[in-house]
């Protein structure tokens, strides 16, 4: 199996629907998170060491976690990332050749190219049965997808490290520019202003825990220093 190329396809597929859809470039669930989402799970896919199979699965998963904020809305952004994801993986033919697309590692700026010439939602294109890619693969990386609804829970290593990957930022300082665009981006969404969000964040930050050894050793200290950092603000 060449996931090399299935990821570096994927990757590709991404950014072009982001690009298509400059109108959903919302300030913090866009391409620069999709991106160092894949980056923070390939860094502790690195840690446990995982196998191919998995390191796929993870990888696969970073990169579609969020695309359904383009065709859904919040609370059923999940759902639509893991139908396109799937809608995606079997129509890929069972034989490619080698891809040309600039990969991840090759990457420095996370824009894209605004091309708003298509808006057809890619989960209802049809499959083709003559994908190459085991049923049982394409069933993990949906449920590593699901498994970021919050409140999380996931079930398994892989799920574990896709949801840390996800709020990676929560302990790191980077989460103090995370948070205001957090802000902007729901009031967007919802219509609403929040006066006590610094109040919710803190709450937000206390109920949510790493599920990864990894994470927990090397995120959980800067967690406890953006509480401390929300507390000094005024409301």
């Amino acid at each position: 199996m060449n996931y090399s190329h299935i990821i570096t396809t994927t990757e590709a597929y991404i950014k072009d629907l982001y690009a298509k859809h400059p109108d959903k470039q919302f300030p913090y669930h866009n391409q620069e998170h999709t991106i160092l989402t894949v980056l923070h799970a390939r860094e502790i896919a690195r840690h446990y060491t995982l196998d191919d199979d998995n390191r796929f699965i993870v990888t696969i998963a970073a990169w579609f976690h969020d695309i359904g904020h383009l065709f859904a809305p919040l609370e059923k952004h999940e759902e639509k990332g893991a139908e396109i994801m799937t809608a995606y993986l079997t129509s890929l033919p069972s034989s490619t050749g080698p891809s040309s697309t600039t990969c991840l590692s090759s990457t420095t700026d996370p824009s894209s190219t605004t091309d708003p010439s298509s808006t057809t939602d890619p989960s209802s294109t049809t499959g083709h049965p003559s994908t190459s890619l085991p049923q049982h693969l394409i069933t993990a990386i949906a449920d590593c997808i699901l498994a970021t609804k919050w409140p999380s829970h996931p079930r398994n290593r892989n799920e574990e490290i896709i949801c840390d990957a996800d709020t990676y930022h929560f302990g790191t300082k980077y989460f103090r520019q995370t948070d205001n665009a957090v802000r902007q981006e729901i009031e967007l969404r919802t219509g609403k202003t929040f006066p006590d969000w610094h109040k919710k964040t803190i709450a937000l930050l206390r109920m949510h825990h790493f599920f990864t050894d990894y994470c927990q050793h090397l995120l959980n200290p800067g967690k406890q220093q953006n509480i401390a950092w929300l507390e000094s603000l005024p409301d």
